[in-house]
């Protein structure tokens, strides 16, 4: 039961960050699941564990820039809620042992401020399961009082 080689992921990050600085930024909660397709059946997976690294710049236009933004995920940090089996067949799909992790690292970002959100359209290089493409992806930034909340989806 292979996921698919491009899984859904859906998240949303919460960063305690001034609105007005260039800071490193460290998530201060995270919620993200990896979705896919098998022969039997469609199937949803909780991101148990992410890690984060970079460097985000927001200025008064709320525009934000972002520099070195790597996101990395532990293939054992994916958890099925229909148990260990779905769990085991998961890491094996994304040959855990030999791949242990999972990153997306940023390599080139537009922002545009959208209503009272800033949309950024990223591209960066997805690496999995021995595995590496440019995948797109849209992130969705609105400022929470004080605190960045950043939802997408691909």
């Amino acid at each position: 039961m292979a996921p698919n080689r491009t899984p859904a992921l859906i998240f949303a990050v919460l960063l305690a960050l001034p609105t007005m600085a260039q800071v490193d930024y460290k998530p201060s909660a995270t919620k993200m699941t990896v979705s896919g397709t098998s022969t039997l059946h469609e199937w949803t997976s909780d991101v148990t564990q992410v890690d984060w690294t970079g460097v985000v710049a927001v200025n008064t236009d709320n525009q934000i820039a972002i520099n070195n933004v790597v996101i990395s995920i532990p293939v054992k940090s994916i958890k099925s809620t229909q148990g260990r089996i779905m769990d085991n067949k998961t890491w094996d799909a994304f040959n855990a042992e030999k791949n242990p992790i999972i990153t997306y690292k940023v390599t080139s970002h537009q922002s545009k401020v959208v209503g009272n959100e800033t949309v950024i359209d990223a591209t960066g290089s997805l690496s999995m399961a021995g595995v590496t493409k440019a995948i797109p992806l849209q992130v969705k930034v609105r400022n929470n009082n004080g605190q960045l909340v950043l939802t997408g989806s691909r």
